[in-house]
């Protein structure tokens, strides 16, 4: 066979480029080379785009973190008369950074979803360790964290990322927490003895040594006051 037919060569002919029987013009080069360009810098400025601080309620919306929207096929929360402090309670996590933290929630929503077969995320707020608050699932639902279905009822359930026996709360996740808690209770009229931790419902060390610790303070200063 001969050497030509084996490696056909590039020849310039007019104003375009022949490679063997087929020719593209220039401009086509052109154009071909602009949507690759364009294609990777869509792809790199989504994996990369900056998670902004909150907003002026001061809670990072769910559109923040969440791969898809709400389920509209989940039970409704009429009112909000008592809230629960949990841990995650699974490997500690010290990141600050926002995107670590959007995709720590998105795994938890995964796992309640696929491992637990709940319809979302069983929390209806998350705390991070820069003390700011991500809205979960709606509080138009029902949460899926208390225990049962009587315990969920009524029952606003935040969520603090890393694991409380483990690692420290530290002072921004304390005063946040505070701050949220001061904000829900007035907010919905939520007495401080409607205020539990996870372990007040049911037989778990949920939220962990730390936060049981920090509670046991918050609850008398509170009283105090």
């Amino acid at each position: 066979m001969p050497r030509a037919a084996l490696f056909p060569r590039f020849r310039r002919r007019g104003r375009g480029w022949r490679l063997g029987p087929w020719r593209l013009r220039t401009w086509t080069w052109i154009l071909l080379a602009v949507v690759l360009v364009t294609a990777g810098a869509m792809q790199w400025t989504s994996s990369n785009s900056p998670i902004h601080p909150p907003d002026s309620s001061g809670i990072h919306p769910r559109s923040a973190w969440a791969k898809s929207s709400n389920v509209d096929t989940m039970a409704r929360m009429w009112s909000v008369d008592r809230i629960t402090i949990h841990h995650e309670g699974s490997v500690p996590f010290e990141s600050n950074d926002r995107r670590a933290v959007a995709r720590r929630i998105e795994g938890i929503r995964r796992h309640h979803r696929q491992e637990l077969g709940w319809a979302d995320i069983g929390y209806h707020y998350v705390l991070d360790r820069l003390g700011e608050v991500w809205e979960a699932r709606s509080l138009e639902h029902q949460g899926a964290h208390a225990g049962t279905l009587a315990l969920n009822e009524g029952n606003l359930g935040v969520v603090i990322l890393g694991n409380y026996n483990d690692q420290p709360l530290n002072s921004s996740q304390k005063e946040g927490l505070e701050d949220a808690l001061e904000t829900w209770m007035n907010r919905f009229g939520v007495e401080v003895d409607d205020v539990q931790l996870h372990g007040d419902l049911k037989q778990t060390d949920c939220p962990g040594t730390a936060v049981r610790d920090w509670f046991v303070d918050w609850q008398t200063r509170y009283e105090a006051d």
